[in-house]
Formats: C-alpha cells, structure tokens, sequence
C-alpha cells in the first residue's frame, strides 16, 4: 500500500502523462511528428531519408527533436539552480511547462489564418515536452520513469501481468519489493486517454486542445509547489 504523499505523487505523474498522449496527439494530428515521444521522432526521421524529398520532414522532425533537448536542458538547468535555495525546482519548472503550452493555444487562438498549426507551434510544444521530462526524470517515480517512453512502460505492464499469473499457478509467494508494480500500466492507459482526447478536443479546437493540456500541466506544478513537493 502506498503511503500518503507517494499516492499523490503518482497521481500527478499520471496527470503529466496524460498531458504528454495529449500534445503527442494534437502535434502528430496536425504536422505528423510526435512533440514528446523523441522515439517516435527518430525512426520518422530515418523514413523521410528514404523518401524522394527527404530536407524538409527531416529537418522539421530534427527541429523538434533539438528543442525538446532544449526544453530537457533548460529544465535541469533550473532544477539545479532551485535545489541552491532548498527546494527542487520540480513545481516552478511544470508551471512554466504549462504556461508554454498555454501560450501556443492562445497564440493559435488569435492566429490569423485560423487552423493553422505552423512549425514555431510545434516547437513551443516540444520545448514543453522536454520540461515537463526533465522534472519527471527528476521525480523519480517507481515504475514511471520518463513520461514518455511508452514502449518500455508497456513492457514493464505486461512483463509484470506475466509474473502475477505465474506467481498465482505456481503458488509463489509474491517479494515484498516496495513498488507499485500497476504503475506501468496506469502509465500506459493514461497515455492512451491523454491522445484519445487530444484527438477528441481537435474536432472543436486544436487550441483548446493546448490551453487544457497547459491548464493541467501547470496546475500539477502548483499543486506540487504548494504542497511542499517542488
């Protein structure tokens, strides 16, 4: 059973990923590259090299892939900073990630050819992206690791599924380890309903889609900031 503090701060990390299937979704809906899942980004990167016109695909994915390196620089930049002044950074850095995206969906609200989701969009997104990575490297929950590495949370939900089952036919008694071993799948759905609505809100407002994503982003920032977790 988790205690107190680590239940809720699970619950703010499955909140980030929700947020992270979200921007994935509006920014691959619209120009098809992944803002936060870098690995996505480099194998669309090797496809554009084999097409006939590969110089603008890659160079827009590589674009993205840079700014989220930024926006993970930046993060653990500030982090560093804080931790000199007794606290981690972690809430201060997920209410900039938040005002960011906040200001994209604003911006695109008062774009003037409307519906228009231009590659400088696209990279407010990825610097966000990479933020909200850097303070989730940085909170260090068991089971969650980066937001957004999907594929081996996925892996550790089944591998960890697999072994429940066994440990059941087996009659094994299960190691008393400390971790959340639901996490990673937790991890996985909620990145799932974070794209399924991102996809939803597209149909009303790409920019609604940004603005809620900021929203929740910025208000886990300050739930942790208040709280005494930043």
């Amino acid at each position: 059973m988790l205690s107190a503090p680590v239940s809720t701060n699970r619950k703010l990390v499955l909140l980030m990923v929700l947020v992270a299937g979200c921007v994935d979704a509006v920014g691959f809906k619209n120009t098809q590259i992944f803002p936060a899942n870098m690995t996505g980004n480099a194998v669309l990167i090797a496809s554009s090299l084999g097409s006939a016109s590969p110089v603008e695909p890659v160079a827009r994915t590589a674009m993205t892939l840079l700014s989220f390196c930024m926006g993970c620089a930046l993060g653990a930049l500030l982090i560093r900073i804080l931790r000199k002044k007794h606290t981690s950074g972690i809430g201060p850095l997920l209410v900039l990630s938040g005002s960011l995206l906040c200001a994209c969906g604003i911006s695109l609200f008062f774009n003037s050819i409307p519906r228009i989701f231009s590659t400088a969009h696209l990279l407010m997104l990825a610097v966000a992206m990479g933020m909200q990575s850097s303070a989730a490297f940085s909170m260090s929950t068991p089971g969650a690791g980066i937001t957004t590495v999907i594929t081996s949370t996925l892996t550790a939900a089944i591998s960890t599924i697999m072994d429940s089952f066994y440990r059941i036919f087996s009659k094994e008694e299960k190691p008393h380890t400390g971790a959340d071993t639901h996490l990673p799948l937790l991890v996985f759905g909620c990145y799932l309903t974070g794209a399924l609505l991102g996809v939803f809100l597209l149909g009303i407002s790409t920019a609604m889609a940004i603005l809620l994503a900021g929203v929740i982003l910025a208000s886990v920032g300050v739930t942790m900031f208040s709280s005494g977790k930043s």
